[in-house]
């Protein structure tokens, strides 16, 4: 079983970065990302494998949900679950982020839950349009074709 120590601090830098607010550094948070990632997101029924797309993401959702915070945490052996809430434009939003850590302490798996159905819908569009200027793309079939080609 981890140490309890490495997911609390994985908490802890997760926490900070996002109270900091400064997303345009990528590599800050690649530092914490595992090369072999899953990332289960409500938007997509397929999980994304891709760690860029992963990094992207994580880059991107703080800065697409307004006053985006984390509130309750829970730490159980090498998992993280963050309870957050913001808002898309006049939308609420609440959901969870479920974070498995591999034994280094960087992400090796993520589960996002985001309720109600109209703020994830709202989210999406927000996201759609990131994605098209981070990626060229604007859909997770659009990332995965290009990912494909580019192998």
């Amino acid at each position: 079983m981890m140490d309890r120590k490495i997911a609390q601090d994985f908490a802890d830098f997760l926490q900070a970065y996002i109270e900091k607010g400064d997303f345009s550094n990528p590599a800050i948070l690649s530092e914490h990302i595992a090369e072999t990632v899953v990332l289960y997101t409500p938007r997509f029924w397929r999980p994304i494998t891709d760690r860029n797309w992963m990094i992207g993401i994580l880059t991107m959702v703080p800065q697409a949900i307004e006053n985006f915070t984390y509130h309750r945490r829970w730490i159980d052996g090498d998992e993280v679950i963050m309870e957050f809430s913001g808002n898309v434009g006049k939308l609420a939003l609440q959901g969870i982020d479920i974070i498995t850590l591999d034994d280094a302490g960087k992400i090796k798996e993520l589960t996002v839950f985001v309720r109600p159905p109209n703020s994830l819908a709202a989210l999406g569009e927000i996201e759609d349009r990131m994605l098209k200027e981070m990626f060229n793309v604007g859909t997770q079939d659009e990332f995965l074709a290009k990912q494909k080609n580019n192998e």
